[in-house]
């Protein structure tokens, strides 16, 4: 998946000017026994600081591009259910951990094809759930991963700190068989198994 991410400023010294006027200002308002004007500026001393730290944690995220997990419509859980059989057999506790793990692989991996173009939402949804297999089976560390589908030899280089890894996405999705499976079988797949290789090789 992908978000735009714009450069924002912190603002510091203009946030940090502002909250220490206000908070300064309140000793001297009891001194001239302004009681009521010290109070409104303790509170909005409470308020600009509350508000500054939203917006200071809400910058850092934007500009370090993380997002803790990407949040799944319902249209994207029935599809889910629709093309994995295997969840109507879990309870709605289950389901939500697959839920709430594929939404944290979406935020940390990108699927793009090899034209460069990123793949469906869906398509996204399916291979970040043979990632969650993966991971429950064994857990495994990714952030930043770029999975390219290409029919070329699988392979693994750096570049500006993303990991790019070439695998036949396509393949993997084609195979129908995989859908049937129970997922402690799915997870044994050669297909499934190959993939994992890589990503770990890749950590």
């Amino acid at each position: 998946m992908t978000f735009n991410k714009k450069t924002l400023n912190y603002r510091f010294p203009l946030w940090l000017t502002v909250i220490s006027f206000v908070l300064f200002s309140a000793p001297f308002l009891i001194v001239f026994e302004y009681i009521i004007f010290a109070k409104i500026a303790g509170i909005i001393t409470v308020i600009l600081t509350t508000i500054a730290i939203r917006y200071w944690l809400y910058v850092a995220r934007r500009n370090t591009g993380v997002i803790d997990k990407v949040p799944l419509t319902k249209n994207d859980l029935f599809d889910l259910k629709r093309l994995f059989p295997q969840f109507g057999q879990l309870s709605n506790s289950e389901f939500n951990i697959y839920k709430d793990k594929i939404g944290v692989v979406l935020s940390k991996v990108r699927f793009i094809d090899e034209n460069g173009e990123h793949l469906s939402k869906l398509t996204s949804i399916q291979l970040a759930l043979f990632i969650v297999l993966i991971d429950l089976k064994n857990p495994i560390v990714l952030n930043n991963h770029i999975l390219i589908d290409s029919s070329l030899t699988p392979n693994i280089s750096f570049n500006q700190n993303q990991t790019i890894i070439h695998y036949q996405l396509n393949q993997l999705l084609t195979e129908k068989e995989l859908y049937n499976l129970g997922f402690d079988q799915l997870i044994y797949q050669n297909s499934i198994l190959k993939l994992e290789q890589l990503l770990r090789k890749s950590c």
